[in-house]
């Protein structure tokens, strides 16, 4: 008859991705797919780094204007509202 008793030090914990998700503009990745007449999905594999190439840096590029914009256009509204 064998006992294992595990020695201090073995006991693994449950392996657990360390790494977040990523989260997207929505306006910007819909608008962007809109624009280029791809999906959504394949917008975001894109921004994620999973796909490449010339129009994928397009895309990218477009992404991060979009982005700066919309950011632009919601702070600005921001004031507006708070100082009213």
């Amino acid at each position: 008859m064998y006992i294992f008793a595990p020695t201090k030090g073995t006991i693994k914990t449950m392996n657990k991705s360390k790494q977040k998700r990523e989260k997207y503009h929505p306006l910007a990745v819909n608008k962007i797919a809109e624009m280029y007449g791809f999906s959504a999905r394949y917008v975001r594999q894109i921004l994620k780094g999973d796909r490449k190439g010339l129009m994928a840096d397009n895309v990218l590029r477009d992404y991060k204007e979009l982005c700066k914009k919309i950011d632009q256009a919601t702070e600005n509204a921001m004031k507006t509202i708070i100082n009213q």
